[in-house]
């Protein structure tokens, strides 16, 4: 837990929990990344409706 704590402080989430009294209920967060390796075994090894990877662009 003091992972989580520092980090909160380091990014001022901690004043947003006291200040705002904002803890993120009903936030939905969305991760734009340059892409994954869908073939690789931990996430499925395919791409499609049947697999873990089911949709993307």
């Amino acid at each position: 837990q003091s992972d989580s704590i520092s980090a909160h402080k380091l990014t001022g989430v901690d004043r947003v929990h006291k200040e705002l009294k904002n803890f993120g209920k009903g936030v939905r967060i969305a991760i734009i990344d340059n892409g994954i390796d869908y073939y690789h075994p931990a996430l499925g090894g395919c791409f499609g409706p049947d697999c873990k990877v089911a949709f993307g662009y």
